[in-house]
C-alpha cells in the first residue's frame, strides 16, 4: 500500500489489506497459505462489520459499537437528515421572500418559522441524537490492528438520547483553541483549492439564484409573492435531480476507479466527477441571465428557470464530490476539522455575495453579468480541480 494514502483509504478494500500483508509476511520470506474471504474478514476483525453492513469496503470504517453513527439503522440517518435540511431550507425564506412582501405577511411569515423553530427544537431534543463519535483506528501501519470485545466500549442504542454531555476528552482550557483549529486547513491545499472552488460555485449559483430570484425575477415579469415562490420549483427539481448521481454515482464511479487500480484507493479518484458540476453551473448561470435580459418584461418566460435548474445540478455534482474529497484527503485526527473550515469559508462568500449582485445586473445588464460570473465558478472551479487531481497525492504525502 502507499505510504501516504490515509488511514481511511487503507480501509476500503479487504482484498486490498489481504494482499499487501501477503507481500510483506512474502518479503520477510513467509509464505502463508491461501485463505478464504470470512477468513480474512475474520482476521482482520470485521465480522460484525461484514454482518451489519453486509460488505467492507467501507470508508470511513465503521466501530463495532451500536451506539456509532455509521451503524445506525437507515431510518434514523434519514429522519435526522430530514430534520437539518428542512431546518437549512427555512434559512431561505427570510432573505428571499421579504423583499417582496408586505409587512402583514413578514409578521405572517415570523410567527410561523417561531412556532417551527420550537417544534424543531424539541424533535433535535428527542429524535436528533450526538453525531460526534470516537471511532478507532482498525488499521496502523498497513497492518489489521485486531480489538477484542474487552477492548472496545459498548453503547446501549438509546444512550445518545438520553445522554447530555461534552463530546471529546480535550481539556476545558483548549476549548477556545479548538474552535479556531479548523481555520489551519488553510493551509493544507488539498481542502483549501477545492473549499474554495465549491464556495465561489455555491455563491454565484446557490446564492444568486435563490436569494436574488426577487429583485431579478420578480421585478422583471412584476410577480407578487406567491408567484415568486413558484420559481424556485426550477432550483427543487435541479438539486433533486442532481443529488442522486452525485452521491451514489461518485461511489460507483470510485468503485470502478479502485478495483481498475487493483484495490489501491485514492482521494483523488473521485474528483473527475466535480468537473461536469462547474461546467454545467457556468451554463446555467448564463442561460440565466441572458434568457433574463432577452425577454419581454412583464411577460413571464420559463427559459432563466431552465438556467436554474442545470446550475443547481451541477451544484449538487460539486458539493457531495468536494466535501467526500477533502475530508478523505486528511488523516482522521484531522479530518472532524474539515468541514467546519469548509462551512466557514462557504458561509464568508455567500455573505458577500448579495452586496454586489444587484449592482453587477443594473451596471452590466443581466448577461454580462452572468458571463463574469459563470467564468469565475466555471473557471476556478474547473482549474483547481485539476490541480488538485494531478498534485494531491504529492501534497498529502507531503503534509504527512
Amino acid at each position: 500500500m502507499s505510504p501516504n494514502t490515509t488511514a481511511s483509504s487503507r480501509t476500503a478494500s479487504v482484498d486490498a489489506i489481504h494482499e499487501a500483508n501477503a507481500q510483506i509476511e512474502m518479503e520477510k520470506g513467509e509464505v502463508k497459505p491461501e485463505t478464504t474471504l470470512r477468513e480474512d474478514v475474520a482476521g482482520l476483525g470485521l465480522e460484525q462489520v461484514l454482518a451489519r453492513h453486509g460488505r467492507v469496503d467501507l470508508v470511513p470504517m465503521p466501530s463495532d459499537d451500536p451506539a456509532d453513527p455509521l451503524n445506525w439503522p437507515a431510518w434514523r440517518k434519514n429522519l435526522l437528515l430530514l430534520q437539518v435540511s428542512f431546518h437549512t431550507m427555512l434559512a431561505f425564506p427570510p432573505t428571499s421572500i421579504s423583499s417582496d412582501a408586505s409587512s402583514n405577511e413578514l409578521l405572517t411569515l415570523s410567527h410561523s418559522q417561531a412556532v417551527v423553530n420550537v417544534v424543531q427544537f424539541f424533535l433535535y431534543l428527542f429524535l436528533g441524537p450526538e453525531t460526534l463519535f470516537v471511532r478507532p483506528d482498525r488499521f496502523q501501519n498497513d497492518r489489521a490492528v485486531i480489538e477484542t470485545a474487552e477492548q472496545l466500549p459498548r453503547s446501549k442504542w438509546y444512550t445518545s438520547f438520553i445522554s447530555f454531555k461534552r463530546w471529546g476528552n480535550v481539556p476545558w482550557s483548549r476549548v477556545p483553541l479548538e474552535i479556531v483549529l479548523p481555520l489551519t486547513m488553510i493551509t493544507r491545499l488539498p481542502v483549501l483549492l477545492p473549499t474554495f472552488a465549491y464556495a465561489t460555485a455555491f455563491n454565484y449559483c446557490g446564492v444568486l439564484l435563490t436569494v436574488e430570484i426577487p429583485s431579478l425575477v420578480g421585478q422583471k415579469y412584476g410577480f407578487n409573492s406567491q408567484q415568486i415562490g413558484l420559481q424556485f420549483v426550477a432550483a427543487i427539481l435541479g438539486a433533486v435531480l442532481g443529488e442522486p448521481i452525485a452521491g451514489y454515482g461518485s461511489d460507483k464511479y470510485m468503485q470502478w476507479r479502485t478495483r481498475r487500480a487493483k484495490g489501491r484507493r485514492e482521494a483523488e479518484m473521485r474528483l473527475p466527477i466535480a468537473l461536469p458540476g462547474f461546467i454545467l453551473s457556468a451554463v446555467g448561470i448564463i442561460i440565466f441571465g441572458v434568457q433574463l435580459q432577452n425577454t419581454q418584461a412583464g411577460v413571464w418566460s420559463v427559459t432563466p428557470l431552465i438556467g436554474v435548474g442545470i446550475a443547481l445540478f451541477g451544484v449538487q455534482l460539486i458539493t457531495t464530490v468536494v466535501y467526500t474529497y477533502v475530508v478523505e484527503s486528511q488523516p482522521p485526527r484531522l479530518a472532524p476539522r474539515v468541514p467546519l473550515f469548509v462551512a466557514f469559508v462557504r458561509q464568508i462568500c455567500a455573505f458577500t455575495g448579495p452586496f454586489y449582485f444587484n449592482i453587477m445586473f443594473e451596471t452590466l445588464g443581466a448577461a454580462k453579468a452572468a458571463g463574469i460570473l459563470a467564468a469565475l465558478a466555471g473557471g476556478i472551479g474547473v482549474v483547481f480541480t485539476i490541480f488538485c487531481i494531478v498534485y494531491g497525492r504529492r501534497w498529502r504525502a507531503k503534509a504527512e
